[in-house]
């Protein structure tokens, strides 16, 4: 018995989307996407991926799944896209194919065969050298003696394709041609229900129209501007998409914008034009003369391409080489700064000499040179505390007690609330306090004496053979730190002597309270680890804020990075952060405060805390945040919900634990 899969395919900006979603819903289906671009992580805007709420629920495959540096080809999508279906038959539903890629949906539906010849080393080789010595026509002459009908389908400058026809008769002898005719008259093997949705050509233009001028004002260009920094390029698959090879042209100097959004526009046109011919479950793509006419257009554009390449790089070598000697001047002066600037500091350093109670005596870089510092810092030295006690030490002074506060505006980088007080920090102040308190009575570290007087029971919320689900109380270390005090982890591990693995799958703040997700196993930790890493395991933090946050439900996207100076506290960089993106639901609001839902979609350290204390997020600190904002009796923030799949059971497990505050 022939199993379900229905197809649902058309045209850009004819509806596809939302009429996928109100079918899955009618039978019990989940999505599996022929779209050839939005497989790619970070490539959102230009192929009008769609968005999380928009899925409403409904499960969606082969979106977000591929890097843009990869490659992305029909029979990578057949094995990715016959591997979701298993997953979705195994579930007891209905997988779904949408998208307007049509050969894409034929690869899957008609179950076609691509087995190549295998690549004989020698005899490519042979080929190779062929049409190197002898030109490309001589070896598609050869090709017309064995296969005339691919002969008439490839084009002769086509050398990749006419070699792989070539070596397909050689290890197989018979043409490839008849092999592919074989394969477009298969039968399903699947019970299909085929649609094809359709407009009016006019209709669908100004849909494209329209779509394209929306990409521009969702950030397509800026999109594309991320994608060029981290190294993508024209030369890339993913980056001969619709939208992208246009705009990273215009990236490039090759055209203005308006001329950029003028080829897309058209091209988007030409391709849906294509894509209604091509849409019919039971017709060809495109007939031999289609296809050869295709090819010899698409020929003709890169000789063209390469021509105008070769012609620039000759007007810009000469230009280039003078740049390239004025930069080589400019490196050579900043390294010479850099080593003065560097040997006057260290002999700033060494004039700092920092005394302590008992009046001893040591440098900056006698200090820092026990630290994984070594050299000290800039700045090290300059702050308040330092500075007062050596003028205390210097006039035979014993201090009493000291305290700094931060008087003024937050600078951008970090999180700093005028009239708060703060402690010194790791990098700096730290060390040198560690040297020029000693010989006077400091009163225990009120961090420590925290961590000591913390709760030593845990609540065991779900429990089976495999994973337990506690309630971690705020106060308690996730995983063991530096001082010999109760963790999650060293409770856990009391408690299941026998299990392997780490035990710990994922962690929250000390201060944090919550649910925390325990692994039995090596093999369940692996799993539920790769479930955190994909995003694939739905949370929900709640938290009381100070202040009243305007909006009632939003994103915060602020990118995170750890303040090498003044760890454990993080800072927003653009620079250096990483991509940190948090949901949020205003739930009340009462007496100056927000309580608040959150849902973030990355896992960054204090992301929470730095997305509601910052003024470019919620600029409403969580309550108790002392690194964020101001001590109270706890920090005001508890993992509310966790959910994810089960390792061994493959059942989508939902935990809840209600905040007590």
């Amino acid at each position: 018995m022939k199993r379900p899969l229905i197809v649902l395919t058309g045209p850009t900006a004819v509806g596809k989307t939302s009429l996928s979603i109100s079918l899955a819903k009618a039978v019990n289906g989940e999505i599996i996407s022929a779209d050839s671009m939005q497989v790619y992580k970070r490539m959102d805007i230009g192929s009008a991926k769609i968005r999380k709420e928009e899925m409403q629920g409904v499960e969606h495959y082969l979106v977000d799944v591929l890097e843009p540096e990869e490659e992305f080809h029909i029979v990578k999508f057949q094995e990715m896209a016959k591997a979701a279906m298993e997953e979705i038959y195994a579930k007891g539903k209905v997988p779904i194919l949408v998208g307007g890629t049509g050969f894409y949906i034929q690869a899957v539906t008609r179950d076609i065969d691509f087995t190549e010849a295998q690549q004989e080393n020698t005899y490519r080789a042979e080929l190779e050298k062929l049409a190197e010595e002898k030109g490309a026509e001589y070896l598609h002459e050869r090709l017309r003696e064995v296969d005339p009908a691919s002969a008439e389908s490839i084009h002769a400058n086509n050398v990749k394709r006419v070699i792989r026809a070539l070596e397909f008769y050689h290890q197989n002898g018979t043409p490839i041609s008849e092999h592919n005719e074989e394969q477009k008259k298969q039968v399903s093997p699947y019970n299909l229900a085929y649609f094809v949705l359709n407009a009016p050509r006019e209709i669908l233009y100004e849909r494209i129209d329209r779509r394209v001028d929306q990409m521009l004002e969702e950030g397509l260009v800026k999109e594309v501007e991320g994608l060029k920094r981290e190294g993508c390029h024209r030369g890339m698959v993913s980056m001969q998409g619709l939208g992208y090879k246009e705009i990273l042209a215009y990236l490039e100097g090759e055209y203005p914008l308006e001329e950029a959004v003028r080829i897309l526009k058209r091209a988007k046109e030409k391709r849906e034009e294509r894509r209604r011919e091509a849409a019919l479950p039971n017709g060809a793509p495109m007939t031999p003369e289609e296809e050869s006419a295709l090819i010899r257009e698409s020929q003709f554009q890169k000789a063209e391409y390469k021509r105008m390449e070769r012609a620039w790089k000759e007007r810009i070598a000469p230009l280039q080489q003078t740049v390239s000697d004025y930069e080589a001047g400019i490196q050579a002066l900043k390294s010479e700064r850099k080593q003065r600037s560097a040997a006057l500091q260290q002999k700033l350093f060494e004039q700092f000499k920092m005394l302590n109670y008992r009046g001893e005596v040591k440098t900056l870089c006698d200090i820092f040179g026990q630290t994984v510092h070594k050299p000290p810092p800039a700045g090290a030295g300059e702050c308040a505390a330092p500075k007062l006690l050596q003028q205390a030490y210097l006039h035979g002074w014993k201090p009493v007690a000291m305290a700094e506060f931060w008087w003024g505006e937050s600078p951008k980088t970090e999180i700093r609330h005028h009239g708060h007080y703060y402690p010194a920090c790791k990098g700096k102040c730290e060390p040198i306090l560690g040297h020029m308190l000693q010989g006077l009575e400091v009163d225990e570290s009120p961090i420590l004496k925290e961590l000591q007087s913390g709760k030593k029971t845990l609540d065991i919320i779900y429990e089976d053979e495999w994973l337990a689900v506690v309630n971690k109380p705020a106060g308690m270390l996730s995983v063991p730190g530096k001082e010999d005090v109760v963790s999650v982890y060293s409770m856990m591990r009391e408690r299941y002597p026998d299990a392997d693995g780490p035990l710990i799958v994922h962690r929250l703040d000390m201060a944090t309270s919550g649910l925390l997700v325990v692994a039995k196993t090596k093999q369940v930790h692996q799993n539920l680890q790769a479930q955190f890493k994909n995003r694939s395991v739905g949370k929900r933090y709640i938290a009381l804020l100070q202040g009243s946050v305007s909006q009632d439900a939003g994103t915060v996207e602020l990118p995170l990075c750890p303040n090498p100076l003044d760890r454990p506290r993080q800072m927003v960089h653009t620079g250096y952060g990483k991509p940190a993106v948090t949901d949020f639901e205003v739930l009340e609001r009462k007496d100056n405060r927000t309580r608040i839902a959150f849902y973030p979609r990355t896992g960054r350290t204090h992301q929470l805390r730095v997305h509601a204390a910052h003024p470019l997020g919620l600029h409403c600190p969580i309550v108790g945040d002392e690194l964020y904002g101001r001590k109270a009796e706890r920090l005001y923030l508890h993992a509310e919900m966790l959910e994810f799949t089960h390792p061994v059971t493959g059942k989508r497990i939902s935990i809840t634990q209600k905040a007590d505050f």
